[in-house]
């Protein structure tokens, strides 16, 4: 055990004072007892600040405490004092440590002791200089010590600054230093504090980190008799890996200071009552060790609580000295501590009478406490001239009433504020909450705290959009958060001072959001501008259907006026009714003449449409049995030529059946358009003449099937996609269209697209990430952008596929690698080929499906490669079948027949020059 044990002399010494303040409460015979009419009563208990040195004879319940950490400091020569708020760290240490050290109970170091006390705040080198100046040079009467600057500029420049400090302050040798950090945690907030400063004080960019290294230099070296000892809250033991060594040394002097025991407790009731000239009563006692029981803010409230109910007491008693005790009635008028502490600062609250004042209050409270990123409520020191222009306070006047409304709060009654009265503010003093418990308990505070935290979210938000906007990474907000900006600047009237404690960029800030407004209001501007135009508009179709209104009004009084004549000459009709019964015979002898033409014109463009595709079965069989081309003066020529160029988009074969229907179905024979005349046609190959049939019949198909006949348009279909195969043509959307129409036009379950359920992943992407896919054989890597592009990536170079009008959210390749399939938010899928050779993608898309009516989610390839699965969300799942054959053999499934066209069907629709027998589209 350390020397400490050993002065047995100056312990018992240390303890004897404190038995005696005691004494008259407890141990006092009647004939030592105080006389409570001679003593001159004061308020012995603080409140809610912590305990200062020369208040020691106040400070009870703590003894075993203090023998703790004089053996922890003497071992390790740092000492870290650690609790949670309101565990008494501060009070152990001024009233504990400090006291027992200049009693000299640390033997081996002796009583003489000069002690260093500082808070680091936002600049911890300069309040090290300032305390060790006070602490080593305030005395020197021939006014030879360094000065502030001095010592700040030693200690940046070594890591001893302060061993060197001391040694330079030439004490005596029996003098000792111990270096007090009130506050440690203060360091962790070193950048939030400083942030206002950073303009003006670049230069301590990283004094936190020199800071600390002087203290842990102090804990390396045994040489000096430096001391150094920190109180800090034990909340914030984690944020100390942020300095390298400052864990291992808070290991090895940490002291955590545990919870006071009953009768520790009932000691640091007792004692100062009696030290204060007064009695208390055992209920009272009692009651109030068991009300303060677990609570987190024990120390704190308690010490609040009795200095009311003391102040309480006081006034009941009208100021003199009775005899009776401190009792129940003096407690109880407060409520509980909780309320007690509430209703105290509610009570100042309401002292400052005018709503200019609470105003001021709110700010200056506002900005001594702030709430961080992990919730925590933490105080944050401010000089009175800082917090004038926080408020806004620049004239005298409004400076002294920052400094009346701080006054209150300041109160000995009260003292939720420091300095405690009556220190006289100046404007360096720093400004501070006595105790984190009060942002707790006082319910106007929480609120208050609350409100600060959201405040400097939405600047902190709003800052740094100016900055994203400014990298032309964002744009100008638009609501609901433009609006929510704008509300919070009205109510909160931000400043600079008070925008610079949380990020610099305030007039970036302040632009971003006047420009984000300007916008939203040219926009409005607009909005109102076509709205007056419609509105004008609609005023002007009213207008004009009031003329409309006005003119059918002249005429149905026209008509009345007619009606009246017409009925005066009702006798003359009646003798014309013969005559009129005549002409009604004659015009419908007439109408039927004209449906008998409309029909025979009808039976004409059938007749005419019959011709020209047999003429293209001609050419086409010519080509096939000679490759011979098409001749000139072929009359079949121009028909094939207007064929191709208009792909029949009008033409309806019409079948048997619908061509006995009525004539009124037909087109009128105004309607007709007469031929058009006859143009040589360029020669043609016959794989040209094939394919040009096979758009023609698909064509035919689609329009076959509008008119409800599907198996004429099943058989079309299936025939256009063998004439387009034999002449080598690509399989186009139209001829897919055709195929899967007819398809699920006979059999859905065949056709596609059709709901089915999800059995695999595909090239989807999460939500926020790109969709991917690679080639089977690992060569093609296809990417997918939110610009709609996919960028396809090979051996050989790189090659942008573009025709997506949304951004593309999944990608596939196909089995055998010679298809991407490519779905986006514009509700399509696209599948493009792959050259097997080179890797390479056709920059047109082979097919395009369109049936999902919202975005693409996912896909994959299935039955082999001859179909697609897709899934939206619309929540349906759709199969397509996209390979040629498979399509032709599942029309070739459903006709149930071995050729797809009978002769007749085969003459009608092909034409009699191709050879029937030798044509046989469906396997058998």
């Amino acid at each position: 055990m350390h020397s400490v044990r050993g002065n047995a002399s100056l312990l018992d010494e240390f303890s004897e004072k404190h038995m005696n303040a005691f004494f008259p409460v407890r141990f006092a015979d009647p004939g030592r007892a105080m006389s409570t009419e001679t003593v001159s009563h004061f308020n012995p208990f603080p409140g809610l600040r912590p305990f200062q040195e020369e208040e020691e004879h106040l400070f009870f319940g703590r003894e075993s405490q203090v023998d703790a950490i004089l053996d922890k400091l003497a071992t390790a020569r740092l000492l870290a004092v650690m609790g949670v708020s309101g565990s008494g760290k501060s009070s152990l240490v001024n009233c504990g440590l400090i006291p027992a050290l200049r009693g000299g109970l640390m033997a081996e170091a002796g009583p003489a002791w000069k002690v260093a006390a500082l808070r680091p705040g936002s600049n911890p080198l300069k309040a090290l200089a300032l305390a060790l100046d006070a602490a080593l040079f305030t005395d020197d009467d021939t006014g030879s010590g360094p000065g502030v600057q001095n010592i700040e500029a030693t200690l940046r420049r070594t890591r001893r600054g302060v061993l060197d400090v001391f040694e330079k302050a030439r004490q005596p040798e029996e003098a000792n230093l111990l270096v007090v950090v009130d506050h440690f945690e203060e360091v962790f907030r070193f950048d939030l504090l400083r942030a206002g400063q950073a303009e003006t004080d670049p230069g301590n960019e990283r004094d936190d980190v020199a800071f600390v290294n002087l203290l842990l230099q102090v804990q390396k070296q045994t040489t000096s008799p430096v001391y150094v000892a920190l109180t800090m809250r034990s909340d914030f033991l984690e944020d100390c890996r942020q300095f390298d060594g400052l864990p291992e040394a808070i290991n090895k002097g940490q002291y955590l200071v545990p919870r006071m025991t009953r009768e520790e407790r009932r000691a640091a009731i007792a004692g100062p009552v009696a030290v204060g000239g007064a009695t208390i009563a055992p209920a009272l006692l009692t009651r109030l060790v068991n009300d303060i029981g677990d609570h987190p803010d024990q120390l704190s409230i308690l010490q609040h609580g009795l200095n009311t109910t003391w102040t309480r007491w006081l006034e009941h008693e009208n100021g003199k000295a009775g005899k009776k005790p401190l009792a129940l009635e003096h407690y109880e008028a407060l409520g509980t501590l909780d309320r007690a502490l509430d209703a105290h600062a509610e009570e100042g609250y309401a002292e400052l009478g005018s709503a200019r004042k609470r105003q001021v209050c709110e700010k200056i409270f506002k900005a001594l406490t702030y709430k961080g990123a992990d919730m925590r409520g933490v105080r944050r020191p401010t000089k009175l001239v800082t917090l004038c222009a926080l408020v806004g306070a620049h004239e005298a006047d409004s400076i002294a009433e920052v400094i009346e409304v701080i006054d209150v709060f300041r109160k000995p009654n009260r003292a939720f504020l420091m300095p405690p009265a009556p220190e006289t503010l100046r404007a360096e003093t720093v400004i501070d909450l006595s105790h984190e418990s009060l942002m707790r308990i006082w319910g106007r505070l929480k609120q208050w705290v609350d409100e600060e935290a959201e405040s400097a979210r939405m600047y902190r938000r709003l800052a740094e959009a100016a900055l994203l906007y400014e990298a032309g990474q964002a744009r100008f907000w638009r609501d609901p958060d433009l609006q929510l900006a704008e509300d919070w600047r009205e109510a909160n009237s931000p400043t600079r001072h008070w925008a610079l404690q949380y990020h610099p960029g305030y007039e970036a800030a302040m632009g971003f959001l006047d420009a984000s407004l300007a916008m939203r209001d040219e926009e409005a501007r607009a909005a109102v501008a076509l709205q007056q135009r419609e509105l004008d508009r609609a005023e002007a179709l009213a207008t004009t259907k009031a003329e409309t209104a006005r003119r059918y009004r002249t005429f149905f009084l026209i008509a009345a006026v007619l009606a009246v004549f017409a009925m005066l000459t009702t006798l003359f009709a009646m003798n014309s009714r013969q005559m009129a019964q005549n002409s009604l015979t004659e015009a419908q002898r007439e109408r039927q003449a004209a449906v008998e033409a409309r029909d025979s014109l009808q039976l004409a463009l059938d007749h005419a449409m019959t011709q020209r595709l047999e003429a293209e079965r001609q050419l086409m069989y010519a080509g096939t049995n000679g490759g011979e081309t098409m001749d000139p003066n072929d009359p079949a020529g121009p028909a094939l030529v207007d064929a191709e160029q208009q792909v029949l988009p009008t033409v309806a074969v019409q079948d048997p059946a619908s061509e006995a229907q009525p004539a009124s179905s037909s087109p009128a024979p105004s309607q007709a358009q007469p031929p058009a005349p006859e143009q040589p046609a360029p020669a043609r190959s016959a794989a040209q003449q094939r394919r040009a049939v096979g758009r023609a019949l698909a064509n035919n198909a689609v329009s076959a099937l509008r008119r409800g006949n599907k198996t004429q348009a099943a058989m079309l279909a299936r025939e256009a996609f063998m004439m387009n195969q034999a002449g080598g043509g690509s399989f186009t959307s139209a001829m897919y269209d055709a195929l899967r129409q007819t398809l699920n036009a006979l059999q859905p379950q065949l056709g596609g697209p059709r709901n089915v359920p999800w059995v695999a992943p595909g090239g989807h992407a999460s939500p926020g990430e790109t969709p991917q896919a690679a080639s089977p054989n690992g060569q093609v890597q296809a990417t997918g952008h939110v610009d709609g592009t996919v960028r396809v990536e090979t051996t050989g170079g790189v090659t942008t596929l573009r025709g997506h009008r949304g951004p593309v959210t999944a990608v596939a390749f196909s089995p055998d690698g010679t298809l991407l399939a490519t779905g986006s938010a514009d509700r399509t899928v696209r599948l493009w080929k792959i050259d097997p050779a080179t890797g390479k993608p056709s920059t047109r898309p082979y097919l395009v499906l369109r049936e999902h009516t919202t975005g693409i989610t996912d896909l994959y390839f299935a039955e082999g490669g001859a179909a697609v699965v897709t899934r939206s969300a619309d929540r349906t799942v759709r199969h397509w079948w996209i390979a040629p054959e498979s399509l032709g053999n599942l029309v070739c499934g459903v006709m149930g027949r071995g050729f797809s066209l009978t002769r007749a069907e085969w003459n009608r629709h092909v034409g009699s020059s191709v050879d029937y027998s030798e044509h046989k589209p469906c396997p058998e």
